[in-house]
């Protein structure tokens, strides 16, 4: 029996109450901001005498921003409410089969959720712009007047907002694009210790020209903190990749995309009961398209299952004939990444220069940012003749605090830019190379002291999990790092193995 059937009849008594409660708070924290916009408004349209057009525009938009979040969180409220209801009599009807409780799940067919965001992404990208610009409006000159440039902090909320519906609008095409994307299961659910299978329909417009990734995660996400310091977590738990090529099935204008993975058996199954605590599986598809990327995201039931009891045997891989050999998926990761065999024996491996472009830009782009409110706050303003800051003990802090974080930023920019890596491997030695522009060194390590190429999980980047070569001692100790930030875990544990390879004669 799973943790889910022990544990969902004790807390099922609570639900509806929790619910009912959780409804009504949101209601009451909602009334004050409808209240309030109601109010602006009727000011707004009783000031309407066209002698004073900027307070009165200002005024009613203030006023359709407040109400429109109160009257949105309202509606909310009572949709999480009916929701609520409707999942309490489906949990009555299916006590052990928690897979049942969503018509997706239960249909066996799950609609992508790449394209789910658009609304909340919308309605957050319009509040921040109205919020933001009414207040740039008023903060901006007087900081710019006065001594006092903590109201240029505001900036932050047309900024964001613009960068909101930007990813919004960006999703809406990709939807139109490529249509509703449907992931077929071939049975409900997929079992622990068993395989998730089915087919990936993708209606309209799409050509796996370069191949389709498939990447299946297990993902522990969960919310830490209170108040402004609440944030949520999205940590994997354990995922599996394929890449296909381009020989695949077609649909019409689209193409069927081909599901085969194998669950371990002591993985952990989909929980849902807390919201803020949960555990889910998450299928993504992706593939390079001429002008928007393919992206689908599916939340899959994985469960344990009389079938999980019974281990499967050894089932061959149909998706087998689709995927890409290893040397051809390297090559589609990274081109640029070289194995070289050497003439005297060995080989060399050369990872080049901002080989995350994807990274660097973002890291870029939110130093720049990060930067420009150093700037506005009078860290290069010489406007008092001396050409240097007169801050107050606050703002020095400020300014001294994130001018530190701004200097780690920079060099976190330049290893995302600047830093290659050249390892070579010899039956003597294994060296390996670090250059940023002009420096550099190197770290030369005898054979007979190496181990192992070991591959481990490193960072993690939203629902990315890069992974780590490392240099293993024969005595179980680390002995160096030989390459950080490989987002493909089959591209990883390849390179591992050709590392391997070249030292063999020594390992």
């Amino acid at each position: 029996m799973s943790d889910w059937q022990i544990n969902s009849r004790s807390s099922n008594s609570a639900k509806p109450a929790s619910s009912k409660l959780g409804a009504a708070f949101l209601i009451l924290f909602a009334t004050p901001f409808a209240a309030f916009g109601i109010f602006a408004l009727v000011q707004a349209f009783q000031k309407w005498d066209g002698s004073k057009l900027k307070d009165t525009v200002g005024l009613g938009l203030f006023g359709l921003i407040f109400s429109g979040v109160g009257f949105g969180l309202m509606v909310l409220a009572i949709v999480g409410l009916k929701k609520s209801k409707q999942s309490e009599a489906l949990k009555a009807q299916h006590p052990d089969s928690p897979w049942l409780l969503r018509p997706d799940w239960a249909a066996g067919e799950i609609k992508s959720s790449a394209a789910g965001g658009v609304g909340v992404l919308l309605f957050m990208g319009l509040m921040f712009l109205g919020i933001g610009s009414v207040s740039t409006v008023i903060a901006v000159p007087r900081a710019f007047h006065g001594a006092d440039k903590l109201p240029l902090l505001v900036l932050f909320f047309p900024l964001a907002g613009i960068v909101m519906l930007s990813a919004a609008a960006y999703m809406t095409m990709r939807r139109r694009k490529y249509g509703a994307v449907i992931f077929k299961m071939a049975s409900v659910p997929a079992p622990l210790g068993g395989v998730l299978s089915g087919v990936v329909r993708v209606p309209e417009h799409f050509s796996p020209q370069g191949g389709v990734r498939l990447r299946l995660s297990c993902i522990h996400r969960y919310v830490t903190g209170t108040g402004k310091q609440r944030r949520t977590v999205e940590e994997v738990l354990w995922d599996a990749e394929k890449i296909l090529g381009e020989n695949l099935p077609r649909g019409g204008a689209g193409c069927n995309v081909p599901v085969f993975f194998k669950i371990p058996a002591d993985a952990r199954e989909a929980d849902e009961r807390d919201p803020n605590d949960r555990i889910l599986w998450r299928l993504t598809a992706t593939a390079q398209q001429p002008g928007i990327d393919f992206r689908a995201d599916f939340e899959v039931p994985v469960f344990r299952t009389a079938a999980s009891a019974t281990p499967m045997a050894d089932i061959p891989d149909p998706l087998a004939q689709y995927e890409v050999p290893d040397e051809q998926m390297v090559a589609l990761e990274d081109p640029r990444i070289k194995a070289t065999d050497l003439l005297g024996g060995g080989r060399e491996f050369y990872f080049p220069a901002a080989r995350n472009v994807g990274n660097a830009i973002g890291l870029t782009f939110f130093w720049l940012v990060w930067t420009g409110f150093l700037l506005l706050f009078g860290l290069l303003d010489g406007r008092h003749g001396s050409g240097l800051p007169h801050l107050d003990g606050g703002a020095l802090f400020f300014v001294v605090v994130f001018g530190l974080v701004d200097v780690l930023i920079i060099f976190a920019l330049i290893n995302c830019w600047f830093k290659r890596v050249r390892v070579t491997i010899t039956r003597d030695t294994v060296t390996i190379a670090r250059h940023w522009l002009l420096f550099g060194y190197s770290k030369v390590v005898p054979c007979g002291d190496v181990a192992d190429f070991s591959v481990t999980t490193g960072m993690q980047s939203g629902s990315t999990v890069y992974r780590t070569i490392r240099l293993q001692g024969r005595d179980g100790s680390l002995i160096t790092t030989v390459i950080t930030m490989i987002r493909s875990p089959r591209e990883a544990d390849w390179l591992a193995q050709q590392m391997k390879r070249a030292a063999k004669g020594s390992l």
